[in-house]
């Protein structure tokens, strides 16, 4: 079975079938944390994670290449868009860095072993 790159909230890598959820955090350079799930199936998945006040960061990403490497764009509930890069670091866990158009970065981690490993507040 091919591997699969998910995030998220962000990114999922998987060899299954159908779809998967792991759990996804992300943190921006202006220090806010999303916190949430990553979704993935055969092509590609989608994330959906929550912050304080209220906001919300969504995203879709697409398969991992032989790389181990898979894109995703992302949009924050207060208009914010991006795009970056997930790796995988392990079964159903990895990581990403993002940009954001208009300026700042957005680091990603999902599945529960990346989580752990850098704690509940985000990489």
């Amino acid at each position: 079975m091919k591997s699969l790159l998910g995030v998220l909230g962000v990114v999922v890598v998987l060899g299954l079938q159908s779809c998967t959820s792991v759990s996804a955090m992300a943190r921006t350079s202006r220090g806010e944390v999303f916190k949430g799930t990553a979704s993935s199936g055969s092509l590609g998945g989608t994330f959906s994670m929550y912050g304080h006040g209220g906001r919300s960061m969504t995203g879709s990403f697409r398969s991992a290449t032989e790389a181990k490497a898979g894109t995703f764009k992302f949009t924050v509930s207060d208009g914010r868009t991006g795009k970056g890069t997930l790796r995988q670091s392990g079964d159903a866990n990895g990581y990403g860095v993002g940009s954001f158009a208009r300026g700042g970065r957005c680091k990603f981690i999902y599945g529960d072993s990346a989580i752990a490993r850098y704690g509940r507040s985000g990489p």
